[in-house]
């Protein structure tokens, strides 16, 4: 959404993996390395998850512009969500950033982030622009059944356009219809979403991962955002997609129907 908002890129811009770039010496490689996606739209790069075209765009925006979209979307403190105890995210000092931790952290490692945070800048995204302060209690009632207090919406800041977010659903869209979150689909409605598969550097074992999917369901109108994130899975993939995604969709598909939501398609 940044790349769009500052005009680095539109949906169709033309660009090219070749499955991996070299930045400061390092081989920074795409998932599916060595195969690389080759000339493709920025809309088929969201869709596939494309690490390179992430590090070409960012590169673009540069380190000031990232790391105000960033506290923009709320990830450099914590939410001042009201439960006890919320963790601080950790982030690497802009001022002694290279060009290699610019490029992780634009494909959401290097820095570290609560889940909290991840889902709130998600629902940002897709709700106009607009970065909320996150709620526990929607409203209180008496014995009868009368509100006795109600929480209004609070809005933080506007990070993006209007114009932006609505691109966003469209092409969170794509990454559920074409990409690489299609086992997130939930029939009858029309779901986006985004897959993460992010190393984990805590871990003992070199190749721990987390795998995350984010759904946003119905995408043209949103009302439920959902976050799963498996920490360390050990099955026949650590794609966030293909693990992540299908437990997301069973939650859609749940709770779209309780909160009224019909099926649209």
């Amino acid at each position: 959404s940044m790349y769009l908002e500052d005009d680095i890129v539109e949906p169709d811009t033309q660009l090219y993996c070749p499955g991996y770039v070299m930045i400061d010496g390092h081989r920074f490689q795409d998932w599916d390395y060595p195969a690389g996606d080759g000339l493709q739209t920025m809309k088929h790069a969201v869709e596939q998850s494309c690490n390179v075209a992430q590090a070409e765009c960012v590169s673009k925006l540069g380190f000031d512009r990232f790391y105000d979209y960033l506290n923009g979307f709320g990830m450099t403190a914590a939410t001042g969500v009201d439960l006890p105890s919320e963790s601080s995210p950790l982030l690497i000092d802009k001022d002694a950033a290279v060009d290699i931790d610019l490029a992780s952290s634009a494909i959401g490692q290097g820095n570290a982030y609560t889940a909290l945070q991840v889902i709130r800048a998600f629902c940002a995204v897709v709700n106009g622009g607009y970065l909320l302060q996150p709620q526990i209690v929607s409203e209180i009632t008496d014995s009868s059944g009368n509100v006795v207090e109600k929480t209004e919406t609070e809005v933080i800041r506007q990070v993006i356009s209007e114009e932006t977010s609505a691109t966003m659903c469209r092409l969170m869209e794509g990454v559920v219809t074409s990409g690489t979150g299609k086992q997130a689909a939930v029939a009858g409605y029309r779901v986006g979403g985004k897959s993460g598969t992010s190393q984990k550097l805590d871990s003992a074992n070199e190749g721990a991962r987390i795998a995350s999917f984010v759904s946003v369901a119905p995408i043209d109108d949103p009302k439920i955002a959902v976050l799963v994130c498996l920490d360390e899975p050990h099955s026949w993939t650590t794609s966030g997609g293909a693990l992540s995604g299908p437990v997301c969709a069973e939650v859609l598909k749940k709770a779209l129907p309780y909160i009224g939501i019909k099926p649209t398609v």
